[in-house]
């Protein structure tokens, strides 16, 4: 297919944030795609002002920490996959990490048995949030533009507010029982009558916008020490909750191996573990082989069996192998070994579905929402970013600061 629009008009459209475009999209000048309007466009205005794609992506995640709840976040962590004009790639983990007072067997009651949602609802679900330590990294080593512009955006939507979308809404009334539980949360997101936000209405985030603003005076200085983590801890030990001090002011983000693979004559780069999307995009790619998708074409039954046969078996290997690699007792290289994968794809079928008791690692609990941002620049610089808060909307619990905290002690 070739260009949705002519070049001229391509350029002349380039900082617009559609929600959707049918087709490709091309773009001369650089790109952002995120899962909410208002971000996109914070990420659009940092390359419209020479920024660059780690520019772009820190004005956009901020943007969603404001517009997006539900994901978008301050309160959670990430993974950045970052490549430059040159090709020189990093990946920077910035996810959550267990609070130092983490452990074993602190969600189960007396008798060995897990106490319903201990690990997923509440402050104790709680790990130590990296976002915002993580993009100030990102900015350190990346960055071009003042840490203060890129955070004007989301300040202002916080401020100034922005309308509610039909999914947001259903999102908040899914969680209004949870949020009904919590002083802050209340405030934000229901009405005086304990209902949704309706569709439509101004969401003005003040105590959030308070809390960008220290942040873009501050840097990642204002997470690890004064009112905004004295907030976080005081909430945290009222609640049951573990998070220390000394949690915020040791958070380390980590930079790992990127997972880089070839596959028909190009360089994929991808996270590597604790992430576990790179290995399982190379799983996929190299178990569905050359040539036969193609020659089936994407509406035949072969293929769509063949595409769910292959992705299936590579979430089977993640399930069972991948996490946090400090937990790793075998070479991440032999779930991409090509007699494995050989072996592998001969048990495969795209005539017969593979019965879970021959494959299954276990079911695991996905997480409810995850937002994922991507940005280039017009030099070819390229970033990936992952950012969560396990669930959607975490553990319902809302900091002082204005923003909700991850569960992701659940994961």
């Amino acid at each position: 297919m070739g260009p949705l629009f002519p070049e001229r008009a391509v350029r002349a459209a380039f900082f617009t944030a559609p929600l959707c475009l049918p087709g490709w999209v091309f773009a001369a000048q650089g790109a952002v795609a995120t899962s909410e309007p208002n971000a996109t466009l914070a990420g659009l205005s940092a390359l419209k002002d020479g920024g660059n794609a780690v520019d772009a992506a820190i004005a956009a995640s901020f943007a969603l920490a404001v517009t997006l709840p539900a994901a978008g976040n301050l309160g959670g962590g990430g993974f950045l996959l970052y490549r430059d004009a040159e090709g020189a790639a990093w990946f920077l983990d910035h996810r959550e990490v267990a609070p130092t007072n983490a452990a074993r067997g602190m969600y189960l009651d007396e008798k060995g048995i897990p106490i319903p949602l201990a690990s997923r609802m509440g402050w104790k679900a709680a790990g130590v949030p990296g976002t915002v330590i993580g993009l100030a990294e990102a900015h350190r080593r990346w960055g071009s533009l003042k840490w203060k512009d890129l955070l004007a955006p989301a300040i202002e939507l916080a401020e100034q507010g922005f309308s509610i979308s039909e999914r947001e809404h259903r999102g908040i009334a899914r969680a209004a029982n949870y949020f009904a539980a919590d002083p802050f949360a209340s405030e934000v997101f229901l009405t005086k009558d304990g209902k949704a936000l309706p569709v439509g209405a101004l969401l003005r985030q003040p105590r959030l916008g308070a809390t960008l603003r220290k942040i873009a005076e501050d840097g990642e200085a204002a997470f690890r020490e004064g009112p905004i983590v004295e907030g976080i801890v005081g909430a945290s030990r009222l609640d049951g909750g573990i998070l220390s001090l000394k949690d915020f002011r040791d958070y380390q983000p980590v930079l790992r191996p990127v997972h880089a693979f070839a596959w028909k004559g190009l360089q994929v780069l991808a996270a590597s573990p604790p992430s576990s999307g790179g290995i399982f995009l190379e799983q996929t790619l190299t178990l569905l082989g050359d040539g036969v998708l193609q020659e089936w074409g994407p509406q035949d039954a072969k293929a769509i069996q063949l595409i769910a046969e292959v992705e299936a078996a590579a979430f089977r290997d993640r399930n069972r192998w991948l996490g946090d690699p400090a937990g790793f007792d075998f070479l991440l290289s032999d779930l991409t070994d090509s007699d494995y994968l050989f072996d592998l794809r001969g048990r495969l079928s795209p005539r017969r579905y593979t019965p879970p008791d021959v494959e299954l690692a276990g079911s695991p609990i996905e997480s409810e929402e995850t937002t994922h941002l991507s940005t280039v620049d017009g030099d070819g610089g390229a970033v990936a970013l992952t950012t969560t808060l396990n669930s959607g909307y975490g553990a319902k619990v809302m900091a002082p600061g204005g923003f909700l905290m991850n569960n992701e002690m659940d994961d």
